[in-house]
């Protein structure tokens, strides 16, 4: 969980100069990633904001997520045979 959220941290980049919203939430996100380390409280802060200026931002990046993970597993298990 704490790489998806980065990375929808760092998506949220592109709004956050004109989306006071998003920019809230980007802070609060990660001052909870950061300081209180509950990666779930903080991915949710920062995809609910997300989804409220791109709907199903989320959902791409948490499947492009699994792929990638899935990904790497097929290739580590190719590897070790």
């Amino acid at each position: 969980m704490p790489l998806l959220t980065e990375q929808l941290l760092q998506y949220s980049n592109r709004y956050r100069s004109f989306d006071d919203h998003v920019q809230a939430a980007f802070d609060e996100s990660l001052y909870i990633f950061e300081r209180e380390y509950d990666y779930a409280a903080s991915f949710k802060v920062i995809s609910d904001a997300l989804e409220m200026v791109e709907a199903g931002v989320t959902d791409r990046f948490v499947t492009s997520y699994e792929k990638t993970r899935e990904q790497i597993r097929f290739n580590n298990r190719k590897m070790t045979f």
